[in-house]
């Protein structure tokens, strides 16, 4: 049978007939073995695999039905398979679209089955890591939002069963307690990530569509008086926080820069008193120079570490590094006001309470009591510009943003008493 085409044969197949198949050196997977002219028949691959197959036209195309390999697949169980098909092509349909019909079906039903089944714990991963990670920048504030509120309150709740009535019912509870920013949190991070789920197929429904804000949107106006200032920065150092996280907060008042900028600096980034924020980083997109005075410089520390190991000096990376050692990246943007939330229900922190934001806006307003000029203040914290003003003044504000923060820093030390 070595140089013996095998589409050549036409025998009644059996098991041992289809055992002792062989192929020589001279075959190719072209070559078949069909039973009769019915076109059941055995394509026989270079490997020794044995495939069997109905071969057939359907509306003058040639096709090739796969019915299993064998011995995979008994030969009974083949025939089985091989008489439906037959069927179906002498009643006008084609087998191959109906196995495939067929397979989609089985696929959306076991995809029901998994979103039916799926729990909030794993939306809230699966958000997380596929979606919010890559496409948001405030990822970390999704992150520590959902882990906050909504997954201790559904987490092992199938997703598919949420309704209005709950998502409104968590949005009411997390006011109640007296956090109504955080529940506006919950409204826009949840609302995202259901759309999310819908668009990727898993889910059908959103329960926070519809659901307004929970509580009246309060008027950002905080800002730390003198004092505040000086008991805000002692109690620091008596809080139950990490060091990087009160250098951070010290920081943000000194620098009158975003939160999350702040957190998210690396060493790559500074250069002598210049801190480069690139626009990737920022809110509106736009590269950012800021002016880092020596008190922001003595929070900052050393731009290079020494690896005690091999006594090498390498760059020290992201100036607040996240704790687990096993992921390369600065501390969640949210850990700021996570932060602040657990010193005052600990009340470790004594001044009326604040957010990290708050402290920007504190620099700021000091900034114009200071008498800096308005548009050196929109400069020093990266403002949007007007359009004609983005187009055509190009001028950085350099000499003007060092001696604002100059000045910043001078009145800092004067109320601080140091």
């Amino acid at each position: 049978m070595a140089k013996e085409k095998l589409d050549q044969k036409k025998i009644k197949f059996s098991d041992l007939s289809v055992k002792n198949i062989k192929v020589g050196p001279d075959h190719i997977e072209k070559d078949y073995l069909f039973e009769g002219s019915s076109g059941f028949g055995i394509r026989v691959r270079t490997s020794g695999t044995k495939v069997i197959f109905y071969k057939y036209r359907f509306k003058g195309k040639l096709r090739f039905l796969n019915l299993g390999i064998y011995p995979h697949i008994s030969l009974a169980d083949a025939r089985q398979k091989y008489g439906d098909a037959y069927k179906l092509r002498k009643s006008g349909l084609d087998p191959i679209e109906v196995a495939a019909e067929s397979m989609r079906k089985e696929a959306a039903e076991e995809l029901f089955k998994q979103c039916k089944a799926l729990k909030v714990v794993a939306l809230i991963e699966q958000y997380i890591e596929k979606y919010a990670k890559t496409h948001k920048k405030t990822w970390h504030k999704d992150e520590l939002t959902l882990a906050k509120d909504v997954k201790p309150a559904w987490g092992n709740r199938a997703a598919s069963e949420i309704t209005k009535f709950d998502a409104s019912s968590l949005l009411r509870k997390v006011v109640e307690r007296g956090s109504p920013g955080q529940a506006q949190n919950v409204l826009e991070s949840s609302r995202k990530m259901f759309n999310w789920a819908i668009d990727q197929g898993m889910l059908e429904n959103n329960p926070f569509n519809g659901v307004k804000r929970a509580a009246p949107k309060n008027k950002k106006d905080r800002v730390l008086s003198e004092k505040e200032i000086v008991t805000f920065w002692q109690d620091l150092d008596h809080s139950n926080m990490s060091d990087e996280i009160r250098r951070a907060l010290k920081l943000t008042l000194i620098t009158a820069q975003r939160p999350g900028e702040v957190i998210a600096m690396h060493s790559d980034e500074i250069d002598g008193h210049w801190w480069t924020i690139s626009g990737e980083k920022t809110k509106n997109e736009k590269a950012h120079r800021v002016y880092l005075t020596d008190m922001a410089l003595d929070l900052i520390g050393s731009l290079e570490v020494t690896d005690c190991m091999t006594n090498e000096t390498r760059q020290r990376g992201y100036i607040f590094p996240c704790p687990h050692g096993s992921k390369v990246q600065s501390i969640a943007e949210g850990a700021m006001g996570y932060a602040v939330r657990r010193n005052f229900e600990q009340n470790t922190l004594t001044v009326a309470k604040f957010t990290p934001h708050d402290l920007r806006r504190t620099a700021i307003t000091n900034l114009a009591r200071l008498k800096v000029p308005f548009e050196w203040r929109e400069r020093i914290v990266n403002h949007l510009k007007d359009e004609l003003d983005d187009i055509y003044n190009l001028y950085e504000y350099d000499v003007e943003k060092e001696e604002a923060m100059k000045k910043w820093e001078t009145e800092l030390i004067r109320i601080l008493g140091t």
